[in-house]
């Protein structure tokens, strides 16, 4: 039976297989008479099937395509029955129908949106604890070395330029650290967090100098970046455990608030 059924209810029990063949033969009647019926439940259909096979993202741009083009339903004839007058209780708009669907697909992005959120909230967060170690590298070779080169670029903020003469130094064993230090702090100014994260982890398999405690609170502010708060947590508990660490107040700030 048809009675007390929306418009919109009717076309999804048609669209869904759900009406019977006597009601089925008499919806489609409709739609060989209605053109504007006809072209919302071919906007439905679509709908239908774009929720169930297109990307989340170009769902929305199909929906405002064909919002532009529909016209809003306005009923073609008379109904003729006190079936059909019931069942053109409710008329939805080709916009209405877009915001519907516009939610339906909204609710499917949630968990995308969240994670996005998310990875946002931890670049803010380590923006906000972030500030590129100062220049410590003494060097022995002279004003025209290619540390002094690099570093030189690394104190004006030319952080890219910086990473590439830092490339070619590697494998000197004499500056090892101080070259995979200032290069975990650049990849972390230009948010090439994984780089960065290589970078700090490899001054700190190396045995001690003076650039691991350093190492160990940018490394954290790397998985902070990253988004990755287990990881983060172990390491500023590390330094947390340590009272006389160069930033255990931060440490401690910071874990709060993770």
């Amino acid at each position: 039976m048809l009675e007390n059924i929306s418009l919109a209810e009717l076309i999804d029990n048609y669209l869904s297989g759900r009406l019977n063949q006597e009601e089925k033969s008499a919806f489609e009647q409709r739609l060989s008479a209605e053109t504007a019926l006809a072209e919302q439940v071919a906007l439905q259909r679509k709908i239908t099937t774009g929720l169930q096979t297109a990307g989340r993202l170009n769902m929305l741009a199909l929906l405002k395509e064909e919002d532009a083009k529909m016209p809003a339903y306005q009923p073609e004839e008379e109904a003729t029955t006190a079936t059909e007058a019931k069942t053109i209780s409710f008329n939805p708009t080709s916009k209405q129908m877009y915001y519907w669907a516009a939610a339906a697909v909204l609710l499917l992005m949630v968990p995308v949106f969240m994670l996005l959120r998310a990875n946002e909230s931890g670049e803010k967060l380590a923006d906000s604890y972030f500030h590129a170690h100062e220049n410590q590298w003494v060097s022995t070779d002279g004003d025209s070395s290619l540390s002094a080169q690099a570093m030189e670029h690394y104190e004006e903020g030319k952080y890219a330029m910086a990473l590439n003469i830092f490339e070619k130094m590697l494998g000197n064993n004499t500056a090892e650290a101080e070259v995979q230090f200032y290069k975990g702090n650049s990849y972390l100014a230009l948010k090439k967090t994984q780089e960065a994260i290589q970078s700090f982890e490899a001054v700190l398999t190396m045995p001690a100098n003076k650039y691991t405690e350093e190492a160990e609170w940018y490394l954290a502010l790397s998985y902070v970046q990253a988004d990755d708060e287990k990881q983060a947590k172990k390491i500023l508990k590390g330094i947390m455990d340590n009272e006389n660490h160069p930033y255990h107040k931060e440490a401690q700030d910071l874990m709060k608030k993770l």
